[in-house]
C-alpha cells in the first residue's frame, strides 16, 4: 500500500492571489467572500503533495512522524498566519500611487460616493516608483493648483530604491474654486516627462463646514491670506482643548423619527423595541414612518404623536423596494416639517436605510455600519445556526438587541474603581497623597508621543507655577539621560525608568494630583482611577474614541490631515505637527484648570473606600 507523504506548506502563485483577494475583501468588510478566499489558500497550503524529489522527507504513518492525513486541522484562521498574511499583504511590485486621503467627507451621487472638498483639505499620497521622482502636481480639471516637490520617503535597510518610495501629505484651501464636480488629477514628475498619474471625481463645497463635536479636529478656519503659507499659519493656531466627559448623542432628544415601512409581521415584532426606545427616552415625542397597511395599528397603540405613511413598493423581479424621485422631494418635506434629533430605522434588511436620508435628522441610526457609512451610528446584529449558518435569533429579538446597543451609547457612565492601594510604596518614594504632579512620557507608538523636550519645558514651568512635586515615567536611560541634562531639581522631581513592578504603578498614578500623558494605556488607567488628566492627543486616532472617559482635559490640534491612522511618524509628511505644535504653556493651562477646580467628587469616593482598609492592615493587595 503506497504511503502518503506528509503535509507540505505551499506558497505558490495561485495561493498568493488567493490571500491577496481574501485580505482586500476583508479590508472592505466584505467577510463572506474573504472567508471564501482564505479557505482556497488554505486547502492549497494544507494540501497533502507526493514529493520525491524532498530529501529527508519524513512518510505519513512512519515512526516519528506523528503526522497523518487526519490530524489536519481544516478549521484554522490562515489570515492570523505570519507567512500567509505576509504573502496577502506584500505589495504588488511596480509604480503605484496609493491615495491614503482626499479630505474627510464624503458625499453621494449617482456616480457613487464623491470626497467632498470645503476650506482647508488635505491631499495624502504613497507612491512607488522605479525611477525617482522630482514631484507631484496636483490639478483640477487640468489646472494647476500646486506643484509638490518629492522628498524620498525613508525605507528599511534592506529595501534598498529601486522602488523609490515618496510620501505626500500636502494641505490646500479650496475656498473660492468653482463649487461643483470638479477632476483632481495628481500627476508624478520624474526629473521631466511625468510618467504616472491618477484621477478622481470630487466635489467642491463652497460653504465651510460649522460642525463643532470632538471628531471635527480635521476641520480648520483660516482667515484669507496667502495660499502657499496655508503649513505656517495652520501651525500657528492654537491648540484647542476639549472635556473628557462626552456623550455620543446629545442629551435632551425631543423628537425621534422610527421607520419600519414593510410588512406586518416587521412591524408587530418591533413593537417591543419601540416600547423600550420609550422607557430609554420617556420625554421624547415619536413619530412613525411606515406603509399605509400599518396605520391603523399604529394609531391605536398610543406610541407615536403622528404616524406618516409612504409608497415604498417591493418589485419582486429585482427583490428590492424602490421610491421614486418625485414621492422621494415630497417625503423629504413632509418629515422636514417635524424638525427631528434622531431618526432610526429598525429594518434588518438595507432597503429602506437611504429613507434617513431624507429625514432631516442630524443624527441617524440602523443596522449595517460597513454596507451605510454615513450613519451616525450603525449596529449590527446577527446570529448563525451552528449547522446551517442561518439566523437564528427571532426577528425581534434582533431589534431588541438592536435598541439595548442604542440604550448602552445613551446612558454609557465611566466608572471609578476604588482598589485597594499599597500606601507604603508612596512613602518609599518620598511623596505624599495630592502632592505631586505625574508626566508619562511614554507611548507604543511614536505618532503619539508628545516630544520629550515639551515635557521637559512643561516640568520646569508646573514647578515654577506650582508647589507640587514631580514623578516621570520614561521609556528608557536615554530619556532618563536627557532628563537629568535639564537639571530639574532632584528635590522636587523623581524619575522612575522602564516599566515598573505593578503595585508601584497602581499607588504612583492613583494618588497624584493630576496626571498628564499621550494618548496611552496609563492615562486611561490614571482616568479609570478617579485621577485628573490632561491626555495630549495627537492626530493619529480621533480623540472622541480615544479620549480617556471619566473628568479631566484633552488637548489636541486642528488639522487637515487629523486622523491619519500612521503608526510610523517617517510616513507623517508634516513631522508630526499634530503633536509638536502643541505647546508646553498649553499644556500648563490645562493643568492648572483642573487643580483649580478642586477634587472631582467620584475620585474622593473612591479614594475614602480604598484608604481605610490599606492603612489598617499596613500593606494593600496592589490591586
Amino acid at each position: 500500500m503506497a504511503k502518503i507523504r506528509a503535509p507540505v506548506l505551499i506558497q505558490n502563485r495561485q495561493n498568493t492571489n488567493a490571500l491577496r483577494l481574501a485580505d482586500a475583501a476583508r479590508r472592505q468588510g466584505r467577510w463572506i467572500k474573504a472567508t471564501r478566499h482564505y479557505a482556497r489558500a488554505l486547502l492549497r497550503r494544507l494540501a497533502v503533495e507526493i514529493e520525491d524529489r524532498r530529501p529527508g522527507a519524513v512518510l505519513a504513518g512512519e515512526e516519528g512522524s506523528g503526522t497523518s492525513p487526519e490530524d489536519i486541522e481544516v478549521e484554522l484562521a490562515p489570515e492570523l498566519d505570519p507567512d500567509l498574511a505576509g504573502a496577502a499583504e506584500r505589495p504588488a511590485s511596480g509604480d503605484r500611487i496609493d491615495v491614503l486621503q482626499i479630505g474627510w467627507a464624503r458625499r453621494a451621487y449617482r456616480w457613487g460616493e464623491l470626497p467632498l472638498l470645503r476650506g482647508i483639505e488635505a491631499i495624502r499620497a504613497k507612491v512607488s516608483s522605479s525611477l525617482p521622482l522630482a514631484a507631484m502636481h496636483i490639478r483640477l480639471d487640468g489646472r494647476p493648483l500646486r506643484r509638490v516637490p518629492a522628498a524620498p520617503h525613508a525605507v528599511a535597510a534592506e529595501r534598498r530604491p529601486p522602488p523609490y518610495t515618496y510620501l505626500f501629505n500636502e494641505w490646500l484651501d479650496f475656498r473660492g474654486l468653482p463649487p461643483g464636480l470638479h477632476r483632481l488629477q495628481l500627476f508624478l514628475e520624474a526629473g521631466g516627462p511625468g510618467f504616472l498619474s491618477h484621477q478622481r471625481l470630487v466635489c467642491i463645497d463652497a460653504r465651510e463646514d460649522d460642525r463643532e463635536d470632538g471628531h471635527s479636529s480635521g476641520i480648520v478656519r483660516l482667515d484669507a491670506g496667502p495660499d502657499g503659507q496655508i503649513e505656517e499659519r495652520v501651525n500657528a493656531l492654537p491648540s484647542v482643548v476639549y472635556p473628557a466627559r462626552r456623550t455620543f448623542l446629545p442629551s435632551g432628544l425631543r423628537r425621534i423619527l422610527i421607520i419600519r415601512v414593510d410588512q406586518l409581521g416587521d412591524f408587530v415584532a418591533s413593537l417591543p423595541a419601540i416600547r423600550r426606545l420609550r422607557e430609554l427616552l420617556p420625554q421624547a415625542e415619536f413619530v412613525a414612518l411606515l406603509s399605509p397597511a400599518n396605520r391603523d395599528l399604529a394609531e391605536n397603540l398610543s406610541l407615536f404623536s403622528a404616524v406618516i405613511t409612504a409608497d415604498f413598493d417591493y418589485d419582486p423581479a429585482r427583490k428590492r423596494r424602490f421610491m421614486t424621485l418625485a414621492k422621494q422631494r415630497e417625503l423629504r418635506r413632509r418629515l422636514h416639517e417635524f424638525g427631528f434629533d434622531l431618526a432610526i430605522d429598525l429594518c434588518p434588511g438595507e432597503d429602506s436605510r437611504p429613507l434617513l436620508r431624507l429625514s432631516g435628522a442630524p443624527f441617524t441610526v440602523g443596522f449595517g455600519a460597513r454596507q451605510f457609512p454615513w450613519l451616525s451610528l450603525g449596529i449590527d446584529i446577527a446570529t448563525r445556526h451552528r449547522i446551517s449558518g442561518k439566523e437564528q435569533a427571532p426577528h425581534a429579538l434582533r431589534v431588541a438587541s438592536f435598541v439595548e446597543a442604542l440604550g448602552t451609547m445613551l446612558r454609557h457612565e465611566p466608572i471609578v474603581l476604588p482598589l485597594q492601594t499599597d500606601f507604603g510604596v508612596l512613602a518609599a518614594l518620598g511623596l505624599e497623597r495630592d502632592r505631586y504632579a505625574v508626566l508619562h512620557t511614554g507611548a507604543r507608538h511614536a505618532t503619539q508621543r508628545w516630544p520629550l523636550s515639551h515635557y521637559l519645558a512643561l516640568a520646569h514651568l508646573l514647578l515654577q507655577a506650582t508647589a507640587l512635586k514631580l514623578v516621570l515615567f520614561v521609556d528608557g536611560p536615554e530619556d532618563a539621560a536627557l532628563i537629568d541634562r535639564a537639571r530639574l531639581p532632584p528635590p522636587r522631581c523623581l524619575v522612575l525608568v522602564g516599566r515598573r513592578e505593578y503595585r508601584e504603578f497602581d499607588a504612583v498614578i492613583s494618588h497624584c494630583a493630576v496626571f498628564v500623558g499621550n494618548d496611552s494605556g496609563p492615562k486611561h488607567f490614571a482616568a479609570m482611577r478617579g485621577v485628573k488628566v490632561v491626555s495630549v492627543h495627537g492626530g493619529r486616532i480621533a480623540w472622541g474614541e480615544w479620549g480617556q472617559e471619566g473628568d479631566g482635559l484633552i488637548i489636541t490640534r486642528r488639522i487637515p490631515c487629523y486622523g491619519c491612522g500612521s503608526e510610523d511618524e517617517k510616513e507623517c509628511g508634516k513631522g508630526l505637527a499634530c503633536l509638536a505644535y502643541i505647546r508646553p504653556a498649553e499644556v500648563l493651562a490645562a493643568v492648572q484648570k483642573l487643580l483649580d477646580a478642586g477634587p472631582a467628587p467620584k475620585a474622593i469616593a473612591a479614594a475614602a473606600a480604598s484608604a481605610p482598609a490599606a492603612l489598617a492592615g499596613g500593606q494593600g493587595s496592589g490591586g
